[in-house]
């Protein structure tokens, strides 16, 4: 039996209906003329693939918001922290762990609300390597590194590895990438008794991944 069509949807045997749209990307790399796919049953419920980018971005749904308040805390957290670095050389102590803990807790709830535990294995496996490192590093050189920058080096490990224990490790490196200019220049001006401020450039770097991370795949993941 031929499928029935009309301009913008083919009806298969009256099971299925398949439509055919042009208001949502489909895929980051699909030409900007193809037509996503909509499938629909006859009890009304449809499935369309996810949007991208912007779209991505603005679409929320109450699973994201604990996420996006992840984020928020993150980014007040971050924009603090920068702020005491760089003015007098502190990483306050309770607002790392203040933010640490609301963001571990936001991530809680939104692992919950999408039935998807494995994001909170990947967020403990995350932060718990690299702090588990940088415990080390501490630990041998405690005059290169301050334990305030391993406390945010870790809430931001616990905020990228939502989207995976790589994350975790991507964050860190382009928190370091970001940092090394005023670092290479404090060394060439101090030398080995340089004290590097790590905070700002642990946020800018970070900034970078989650922003990736929310235009690429979105605050579900």
């Amino acid at each position: 039996m031929l499928p029935a069509r009309s301009a913008d949807s083919i009806t298969l045997d009256g099971q299925a209906q398949l439509t055919l749209g042009r208001n949502r990307c489909a895929a980051s790399n699909a030409p900007p003329n193809v037509a996503p796919v909509t499938f629909s049953d006859p009890s009304g419920a449809s499935e369309s693939p996810p949007g991208c980018g912007l779209e991505r971005i603005m679409s929320v749904t109450d699973q994201m918001l604990p996420v996006i308040g992840a984020v928020a805390a993150w980014a007040a957290l971050g924009a603090y922290v920068s702020f005491t670095d760089i003015r007098r050389g502190v990483i306050p102590r309770r607002a790392v762990w203040i933010a640490g803990s609301a963001i571990t807790l936001l991530l809680t709830v939104a692992a919950v609300m999408q039935d998807d535990p494995r994001r909170m294995v990947w967020v403990g496996v995350g932060a718990g390597t690299v702090g588990l490192f940088f415990e080390v590093i501490y630990r041998r050189w405690p005059d290169q590194v301050g334990y305030g920058d391993v406390r945010l080096i870790i809430v931001n490990a616990i905020l990228a590895g939502w989207w995976g224990v790589h994350w975790s490790w991507i964050a860190l490196c382009a928190g370091a990438i970001a940092e090394w200019p005023v670092a290479l220049v404090a060394l060439a001006r101090s030398g080995r008794n340089a004290r590097v401020r790590w905070a700002p450039g642990l946020v800018v770097g970070t900034s970078g991944v989650i922003a990736f991370c929310l235009w690429s795949f979105g605050a579900a993941g």
